[in-house]
């Protein structure tokens, strides 16, 4: 997948050709999927029998319609559809495969790399943080908000991540 800074890099451009009200919530929501856990944060489902997954996009659609006009959400939706496309020139027309701890690494230096010229080319900031009454982002009832730091792409200095709550807080 994309890593949070190219997610931002795409709102930004997206955000310059379509603009909206609140674009910081939009950019939050363009990052919110990766800083959940990752399955249900991405609306994934199982095909071929399990062996794959796909993003259930009509699914977020339909349990969402009547907040699709929420720059969160549409932030979120504009997420989903990045990592489809990801997935497809990364993983099938160039047959990327994650066969060797090796091979990852380098994946995460060269995320590490092209992180830091997004954030120059794209005059990126680091000015998203949840906001004091994290329930309004609330996107699901499994996603909670909890302090991070980066991540392993190499994400400088994200304030905020989503993570599921116990599973006593679910029932």
């Amino acid at each position: 997948m994309a890593s949070r800074i190219l997610h931002l890099a795409a709102a930004k451009l997206l955000l310059h050709e379509h603009p909206v009200a609140e674009e910081k919530r939009f950019r939050l929501g363009a990052i919110l999927p990766d800083a959940g856990e990752r399955v249900s944060a991405h609306f994934r489902v199982r095909i071929d029998g399990g062996a794959k997954t796909m993003m259930a996009l009509g699914g977020f659609r339909s349990r969402f319609a009547g907040r699709m006009d929420d720059p969160l959400y549409l932030g979120y939706y504009l997420h989903l559809v990045q990592d489809i496309v990801f997935r497809k020139v990364f993983y099938l027309d160039h047959g990327w495969k994650a066969d060797s701890p090796q091979k990852v690494e380098r994946l995460y230096n060269d995320y590490r790399i092209l992180n830091a010229w997004a954030i120059e080319k794209f005059a990126l900031c680091d000015d998203l943080a949840a906001p004091e009454h994290a329930a309004a982002l609330r996107v699901d009832e499994r996603l909670q908000i909890c302090p991070a730091a980066g991540d392993k792409y190499g994400d400088p200095g994200l304030q905020h991540r989503i993570t599921p709550p116990s599973a006593a807080a679910i029932s």
